[in-house]
C-alpha cells in the first residue's frame, strides 16, 4: 500500500509521515524525482534539489508498487497527479493549516534551516534579514502558492483534506482519527490496531524528525494587518473556494 502525504509546507507532514513510516511493515519513500532532506528517502541517482517543484514521478511510483510505503511531498492536485494517484490506488492525505501560522513557521524555516524552497527564490541574504522582513517576503511571494495548493485539492478531492490542528495538536487520537477517516484503518486493520500510537507519536515529535514549535495562533499574533490583508486579497481571486478552514475570512 502506497500512502502520499501532500501538504502545506510547515503543516505537520514530517510528523504524520514519521508516525506512519514507523508502523509495522511500513517505510519511507519518495514519489518524486527529488530526494529531499529527510533520511531514507534518497535512492541512488536522484538529485537533491530543494528548489524543484515536487511533482509525482510515474516511473518511481511504478517501481514501488506492492510495498507499504509513505511519501511526504508538497504537490498540488493536477490532472496528471490525480491520474497517477488513481492508477496506483495511492491513499492520499492532504494536510493544511491556518495559513497565517504557516507564514510564521516558514519565515523561521528559511533562516534556521534553508532559504532554498520551491515556492519562491530566496538565497542566503534573506537569512540575515530580521523576522518581520522575512514574514513580509513569505507573504508576498509564497502565500499565493499556498492558496493554489488549497484550491487545487478542495476543487478536486475535498474529502482528502485534513487539518494540522486536528492531527498534530490532537496527539494519538488525532492521528487515529485521520487513519480512520482516510480509509487506512479499514485497509490495514491488523497493522494499525496493533500499533502503539502513543509511543509512535511521541517519537515523531522528537528532534530527529524536525518537529517545529507545534502550536497554533502565532500567525494572529505575529503577522501585521497588512500581511493579513494581502492574503485576504489574494484569496479573493478564488470566490468559489471556502478558505475559512485555513483562517481566511469569517471564523468557521
Amino acid at each position: 500500500m502506497l500512502v502520499l502525504i501532500t501538504a502545506f509546507p510547515k503543516s505537520g507532514s514530517t510528523f504524520l509521515s514519521s508516525v506512519i513510516a514507523s508502523l509495522p511493515g511500513f517505510g519511507r519513500a519518495t514519489f518524486a524525482d527529488w530526494a529531499g532532506t529527510l533520511p531514507l528517502v534518497a535512492p541512488d541517482g536522484l538529485p537533491s534539489s530543494s528548489r524543484r517543484e515536487q511533482e509525482l514521478s510515474h516511473r518511481l511510483i511504478e517501481s514501488l508498487a506492492g510495498q507499504n510505503l509513505v511519501a511526504q511531498h508538497h504537490t498540488c492536485a493536477s490532472e496528471y497527479s490525480l491520474r497517477v494517484i488513481d492508477g496506483y490506488a495511492i491513499t492520499t492525505l492532504v494536510l493544511v493549516r491556518d495559513i497565517h501560522d504557516c507564514m510564521v513557521s516558514l519565515a523561521e524555516h528559511i533562516a534556521t534551516e534553508s532559504p532554498e524552497i520551491p515556492w519562491a527564490y530566496f538565497d542566503q541574504s534573506i537569512c540575515q534579514r530580521d523576522f518581520h522582513y522575512r514574514v513580509d517576503a513569505v507573504v508576498d511571494l509564497v502565500a499565493a502558492w499556498y492558496l493554489k495548493f488549497y484550491a487545487s485539492w478542495m476543487s478536486t478531492r475535498p474529502a482528502n483534506v485534513f487539518h494540522y490542528e486536528n492531527i498534530v495538536l490532537g496527539g494519538a487520537e488525532g492521528v487515529r482519527d485521520v487513519l480512520d477517516r482516510s480509509g487506512l484503518l479499514a485497509r490495514e486493520p491488523q497493522t494499525f490496531a496493533a500499533a502503539d500510537l502513543e509511543q509512535r507519536v511521541a517519537q515523531a515529535r522528537g528532534p530527529d524528525n524536525r518537529f517545529n514549535v507545534g502550536v497554533s495562533g502565532r500567525g494572529a499574533q505575529l503577522l501585521s494587518a497588512a500581511n493579513r490583508a494581502a492574503i485576504e486579497r489574494m484569496a479573493g481571486y478564488y470566490p468559489e473556494i471556502d478558505f475559512r478552514p485555513i483562517g481566511i475570512g469569517a471564523e468557521a
